[in-house]
């Protein structure tokens, strides 16, 4: 398989879990299967970088913690952006003599922009599915309940593709704009950016441990930190 195929094969596969774990977020598993923390290291297995996948997994998780999709607030997406940067941060990975955690920290930087630029899609898209379901309640009346599977199987296709294409098109791109860059960029400079992963890592504690009012919160979650950063360590190292 040539480089070219290479590239566009992970950036196909990577949209396809987009589309999944996509409708996760509100539309048909609601299983938590698209916490960056889980559908990061999938796509990282998946793609054949477990560690990458942990590692994005856990600069977004962190971030984006404290903010739910809760009521009408639609939340910046860190689902595809998770995906998006796994899969550009193994790319780089696979073509520039570059840490895993400098792969890192320029992928989140590379699709931060994807979180807004995908809750802005979102919102207009839960647009399209009130008109949907407008019809599908209509449709219930007067067909009854078997004649509105077509308008819930519309829904989920469209939430899908949207994932897929987008998030398809933000790995090539963002790839191929972050591998240009770094030609202006000597090689022994590579390993400063792995500062960067640390810099978001301790943003996201910061921010979690301000929002804890009792001090067994901290307990808690200070135990859980250190048993994911243990477990990302020893994965990255099968």
């Amino acid at each position: 398989m040539g480089t070219g195929t290479a590239r566009l094969f992970e950036a196909l596969i990577s949209g396809l879990l987009a589309g999944f774990f996509w409708l996760d977020r509100y539309q048909l598993f609601q299983l938590l299967v698209s916490r960056p923390i889980v559908c990061a290291p999938i796509t990282g297995l998946i793609l054949g970088d477990l560690g990458a996948g942990c590692s994005i997994g856990l600069m977004y998780e962190l971030l984006w913690l404290r903010r739910p999709p809760v009521g009408g607030y639609i939340a910046p997406d860190a689902t595809l952006a998770s995906i998006s940067a796994t899969a550009i941060a193994i790319l780089l990975l696979q073509r520039l003599p570059m840490n895993l955690l400098s792969a890192a920290c320029l992928s989140f930087f590379a699709t931060y922009p994807l979180t807004i630029i995908a809750s802005r899609i979102d919102g207009l898209f839960r647009l399209v599915l009130g008109r949907i379901a407008l019809i599908a309640e209509t449709t219930l009346l007067e067909h009854g309940d078997r004649a509105i599977a077509p308008h819930i199987a519309a829904g989920l296709i469209l939430g899908f593709l949207n994932a897929f294409f987008l998030v398809t098109i933000y790995v090539i791109l963002g790839f191929h704009t972050l591998w240009r860059l770094m030609d202006f960029i000597p090689q022994d400079y590579y390993l400063f950016f792995s500062i960067g992963f640390y810099a978001v890592i301790i943003t996201g504690i910061s921010d979690l441990i301000s929002g804890f009012s009792k001090s067994i919160q901290i307990r808690i979650f200070v135990l859980g930190l250190i048993v994911a950063v243990f477990l990302c360590y020893v994965f990255s190292h099968i």
